[in-house]
């Protein structure tokens, strides 16, 4: 328990968030498929369904390393992880 007027440290990307939602919708869109009887849609979308699931994947990564990150310098000790594992 904390007491006084401590603040946290906390960082935010909103412009990451809504990217991230984006491409959320975009993947769900690469599995409902709603542009496959219309080839030219198909064709203009057809790049950011390509890369959809790679930055959705590198945005999350990025905002996941980053917490972990605050909260090792927010706790002091200092960890790292190699494969899932901590290694002090």
């Amino acid at each position: 328990m904390q007491t006084g007027n401590h603040k946290t440290e906390q960082k935010q990307y909103p412009g990451l968030d809504i990217l991230k939602f984006i491409m959320a919708l975009v993947v769900v869109a690469i599995h409902v498929k709603p542009f496959e009887t219309n080839a030219v849609l198909t064709a203009f979308f057809k790049p950011c369904l390509d890369a959809a699931v790679p930055v959705f994947f590198l945005i999350s990564a990025f905002l996941l390393f980053f917490k972990i990150e605050l909260n090792e310098k927010k706790s002091g000790r200092g960890k790292s992880m190699v494969y899932g594992f901590e290694v002090q």
